[in-house]
C-alpha cells in the first residue's frame, strides 16, 4: 500500500508565493531606492541652488568692490593730478617775485624806439623780438639789459630786416633766480 502524495501543486504554489514575495521586495526595495534617489537629488539640488545663491551674492559683492576700487583709483588720480596742479601753481607763486624784477629790469632798460614783438620764457630762459628802427637802438637796449643785476649777457639768434628799414633781432637771456632776488 503505497499511498501516493502528489506534492507537486503545493511546490507550485509556495514558488509562486516565494516569486510574489520576491517582486514583491524587489519592488519595495526600488520604491526605497527611487525615494532616496529622489531625496538626495533634493537634497543636492537644495545644496547647489544654495551654492548658486551664494556664487551670486559673491560675484554682486566682487563687482560692488570692484567699483569701489576703480572710484578709489579715480580719487586717487585726482587727487595726484591736484598735487601736480599744487605743485605747478606752487611754482608758480614762488616765480612771481622773479617775474616782476624780469619785468622791471625790461621797463628799465627801455631805449626810446625799441618795441617788443615777442617775448617767451621757456625751460628758464627768456626769448624775445624786438624790433628798432636802427642797429645801435637794439644794441643800446641790449647793453642796458646786461647791465641790470642778475641778468646774464643777452645772446643773439637772428637779425632781420624788416620793411621800411625795420631792424628785427632776436635774442635769449637767462633772468635772476628767485632766490637772487630775494637775497639783499
Amino acid at each position: 500500500m503505497s499511498v501516493m502524495i502528489n506534492l507537486l501543486p503545493w511546490r507550485e504554489a509556495r514558488r509562486r508565493q516565494r516569486t510574489r514575495h520576491f517582486y514583491c521586495s524587489m519592488l519595495l526595495v526600488g520604491a526605497l531606492g527611487a525615494a532616496v534617489g529622489g531625496v538626495m537629488v533634493h537634497a543636492y539640488q537644495h545644496m547647489l541652488a544654495n551654492q548658486q545663491a551664494r556664487n551670486a551674492h559673491l560675484t554682486s559683492q566682487i563687482a560692488l568692490f570692484e567699483q569701489e576700487i576703480d572710484e578709489a583709483e579715480r580719487h586717487h588720480q585726482a587727487i595726484a593730478r591736484l598735487e601736480r596742479q599744487l605743485g605747478l601753481f606752487r611754482r608758480l607763486i614762488e616765480a612771481r617775485p622773479q617775474t616782476l624784477h624780469l619785468f622791471n629790469d625790461l621797463a628799465a632798460s627801455q631805449v626810446v624806439g625799441v618795441t617788443y614783438q615777442r617775448l617767451e620764457r621757456r625751460h628758464g630762459k627768456l626769448s624775445a623780438t624786438v624790433a628798432a628802427k636802427s642797429e645801435n637802438q637794439v644794441a643800446e637796449h641790449l647793453h642796458r639789459l646786461a647791465r641790470r643785476p642778475g641778468l646774464e649777457e643777452p645772446i643773439r639768434t637772428a637779425i632781420d630786416r624788416g620793411q621800411h628799414g625795420q631792424r628785427y633781432v632776436s635774442f635769449e637771456i637767462t633772468p635772476p633766480r628767485s632766490d637772487e632776488q630775494e637775497a639783499p
